[in-house]
């Protein structure tokens, strides 16, 4: 139970469920009737099982009760079309289940009670009733959902801090410790540990961090920026007045940020940052202005570190301002926020979406089996939706695997469960009393074991549940396995016919595309650096490479969630997502350079650094196109030259010119140029990262 169930989380769980199933169900046959009993049974099952929010108890608490608020219009929905025609109850079917589960983009919370909201309707349309049947069917989710709530809050509720906001906590105070100290092994191997461990817990978690808007959507950035940080620290001059104010501001910004993120009261200070990294600028600018230029070298360094520096102040800052909104999130304007979730639903309402897709095949599985189970007018209906809905995974090969672990689990809970119920025959007092186990392993199997054998455990659990409601022995068994066997055949169907290949081919073809764009939004932003123009906020090319990132994101947690799911390379992938990240993010910095020294004229660029510039967008790209086509990624090339002597020597005319707006336009080219280099020393990591995916057949 250690290996398999650390801090016992699972067990604690199941003992949960196993008390509240059985007295809710007892409750509902106590007040109502049959359905009372049945809809409370499968209502504790639903906020017990089929999902769990995290985050402070009192978001926790409003996350269930406003799942079963709307679980309670779907029951109502779902009984008044469930003695409609086939078709329209298919229809009905089809509509709520892309809506519920493709809504799951918007945020973690929507899409961890996607099942749950999923099986409050199919269980009211699978299970023919009149609308006078509605109250005993509200009222029983009302005393299932009121327990299960209760007992979420009360027992062995989670109190643990987002484990994504505590390691992000620790990666900043373990850079602060390198700012202030660089250059010393222990602590820099200590930053990139904790850097490490928050992206691969980051790209691990099915339901991270992402959305639209708000502290989830900041919390996703964050790991993102961190992940520059460690390089940016050790890299960064620390010798002279200067780099001693940045590099104190940026020490102070990642410790308060770390505080916040702990839990902690107090500010994030960014004033003093933001000042410090000006003056740093206006010190360059005022020593190339003295009379007496320093030398090529002298020159050369003095550009190098003041990009160093400019480039630690500026993600520090990033750093501090994404904190500030996780810890406390400020009040966003209504208009803000939907114009935010219609951005996102725009970039995944296309069939390059892994979550679109995933949407689609579910609504359509779910569909196909409340046809087929309508017209069959089979006995138990239900159980055909459930199965589909349970067996359904990212791809035909992986949907097959699952199905047969369906099957074969089910046959030993047939077993099990109409041994126990031969055994104990009519007595009804001891099915009461072998029920709280029978749920006890339902809920554990499929978390501690395996898939079949939580299988296995809800069959014995049914199987003594139904026989509680109307006794019919150990042949309710055999008709879930029949109606399973149905689920099995839609759901196998449904994968080949909307996505053969599974996810991991969706990640490789997201992967080229983020690499893609970033790469040409990356050369929008060094053309303006370098050849002046007007800075726009936000230009097409960087819509495009946002719109590309989110969708490389739905990809990544698909990947991860796949139940039958290749070997877990998580930091192969999160480096390949941080590798299509950082264009963008130098995209940014580029274009917010551009901005800075719009309108100053810019030197002639000699065409050896154009050339440079192409073979860094070039490099980037290749290896977008080498992922999509499991090709041997490209060799990567040796660092960037530094600035050649013709660049240095239109700094130093700029300089000696006395013209500020030229000098300004000539550092600017020079920091640009660092950018690149920057890039260009990651691509041994990401060719490494690639090749391993491509020697592993991920």
């Amino acid at each position: 139970m250690r290996v398999s169930d650390p801090g016992y989380n699972a067990l604690h769980a199941a003992v949960r469920t196993a008390l509240v199933v059985p007295v809710a169900f007892a409750i509902g046959e106590v007040v109502g009737n049959a359905d009372t009993a049945l809809f409370a049974g499968f209502g504790a099952f639903a906020l017990l099982l089929f999902c769990e929010f995290s985050g402070p108890p009192r978001v926790q608490l409003v996350a269930y009760a406003v799942l079963t608020v709307a679980g309670a219009a779907l029951i109502t929905i779902g009984t008044l079309l469930s003695q409609s025609p086939a078709l329209v109850a298919a229809g009905a079917m089809a509509v709520v289940g892309f809506v519920v589960i493709f809504a799951g983009i918007v945020n973690k919370y929507l899409a961890a009670a996607a099942n749950a909201a999923l099986l409050s309707f199919i269980l009211p349309v699978m299970v023919p009733a009149g609308a006078g049947n509605i109250p005993a069917r509200l009222a029983g989710w009302a005393i299932g959902c009121g327990l299960a709530i209760a007992a979420r809050m009360l027992l062995w509720p989670t109190r643990a801090a987002d484990p994504i906001r505590v390691g992000a906590a620790n990666a900043c105070r373990a850079l602060a410790d390198v700012v202030a100290g660089p250059h010393e092994p222990d602590r820099e191997d200590a930053a990139v540990g904790a850097v490490d461990a928050v992206r691969n817990r980051f790209v691990a978690t099915p339901f991270r961090p992402t959305g639209s808007a708000g502290s989830s959507a900041a919390l996703a950035s964050l790991v993102d920026e961190l992940t520059w940080l460690p390089a940016l620290a050790v890299l960064a001059p620390g010798d002279g007045a200067e780099a001693e104010t940045v590099r104190g501001a940026s020490v102070d910004v990642l410790r308060e940020s770390a505080a916040r993120l702990a839990g902690d009261a107090g500010t994030i200070e960014l004033d003093r940052l933001v000042s410090a990294r000006k003056d740093v600028l206006d010190r360059l600018f005022r020593r190339l202005a003295d009379p007496g230029t320093p030398d090529n070298d002298t020159l050369r360094n003095s550009l190098q570190g003041t990009w160093r520096l400019q480039a630690l102040s500026y993600t520090t800052q990033r750093i501090g301002e994404l904190a500030r909104i996780v810890a406390g999130p400020a009040a966003r304007r209504p208009d803000h926020v939907v114009a935010s979730v219609r951005r996102l639903v725009a970039d995944h309402t296309n069939l390059k979406s892994v979550w679109l897709r995933n949407a689609l095949r579910a609504a359509a599985g779910l569909t196909f089996a409340v046809l087929l189970a309508r017209l069959a007018n089979l006995q138990h209906a239900f159980w055909i939706v459930l199965g589909s809905l349970s067996v359904l995974r990212s791809s035909a090969l992986r949907t097959g695997a699952s199905a047969l672990q369906a099957l074969i689990g089910t046959a030993i809970g047939i077993v099990v469960g109409g041994a126990i119920v031969l055994a104990i025959g009519g007595d009804r007092i001891l099915l009461w009393v072998v029920l709280p186990p029978a749920v006890l392993l339902a809920a554990y199997a499929p978390r501690a074991i395996s898939f079949a054998a939580g299988q296995a455990g809800f069959t014995v659990a049914l199987v003594i549940l139904f026989n509680l409601i109307a006794p019919s022995g150990w042949k309710v068994g055999l008709v879930r396995i029949e109606d399973i066997a149905f689920g099995v055949v839609i759901s196998v169907a449904v994968g080949l016919l909307f996505w053969p290949r599974g996810a991991t081919a969706a990640l490789r073809n997201r992967l080229d595309e983020a690499y893609q764009a970033g790469a040409t939004y990356l050369a929008t932003s060094v053309s303006r650096v370098f050849d002046g123009g007007t800075s726009e906020p936000l230009t097409a090319p960087r819509q495009e490479a946002v719109a590309r990132e989110r969708l490389l994101d739905a990809a990544v947690r698909q990947f991860v969630t796949e139940r039958a799911a290749p070997p877990n390379h998580a930091d192969d992938v999160a480096r390949l997502l941080a590798g299509a990240i950082s264009l963008r993010v130098s995209g940014d910095s580029l274009a917010n350079l551009a901005q800075q020294v719009e309108g100053t004229p810019r030197p002639a660029i000699a065409s050896d650094v154009r050339a440079d510039v192409d073979d860094v967008r070039v490099w980037y790209t290749a290896l977008g196109s080498a992922l999509a086509m499991r090709a041997a990624p490209p060799a990567p090339t040796t660092a960037l030259a530094a600035p050649s002597d013709d660049v240095l020597a239109d700094v130093r005319a700029a300089a000696d010119s006395c013209d500020r707006a030229r000098t300004i336009g000539a550092a600017a080219v020079v920091l640009g140029f660092e950018r690149l280099d920057f890039l260009r020393s990651r691509e041994m990591q990401l060719a490494q990262a690639a090749e391993r995916l491509r020697e592993l057949g991920a």
